[in-house]
């Protein structure tokens, strides 16, 4: 009896466990022209997951106040990031950011890129 509710309970926290790793956020670029606007004027547009809130955006953002400002609307789920220097490594940290976030993907134009793919093809400087 005492094996059984033992794994009973294994069987429960790896469920947990891998439920929790399957759900994974991902944003959404916004862009009509392939980000050529938004890497000369350095604001950029994505669409996060319906979970994250705007304390979680604000909490995390004010470690990055020196690259980037962030503005969040909760109600449509819309992150405007603006750039304080339009650098390489400063738009390279707009992944930081992303991942401080639990995002690990972000869709672009049907496509979903792990952060760093998506920094790589459409932020850093060609």
């Amino acid at each position: 009896m005492k094996m059984t509710r033992f794994l009973s309970v294994i069987v429960l926290i790896l469920g947990c466990a891998f439920i929790s790793f399957g759900q994974q956020r991902v944003a959404k670029a916004v862009s009509p022209d392939n980000f050529e606007t938004s890497n000369k004027n350095g604001i950029y547009f994505f669409q996060v997951s319906d979970d994250i809130t705007a304390d979680e955006v604000a909490r995390n953002s004010e470690y990055y106040t020196m690259y980037f400002s962030v503005v969040y609307s909760e109600k449509n789920h819309q992150t405007v990031i603006t750039m304080k220097d339009m650098d390489d490594s400063s738009k390279h940290v707009i992944s930081r950011f992303f991942i401080s976030l639990g995002i690990r993907e972000i869709g672009y134009n049907g496509a979903n890129y792990s952060v760093e793919d998506f920094y790589q093809k459409f932020l850093k400087s060609k």
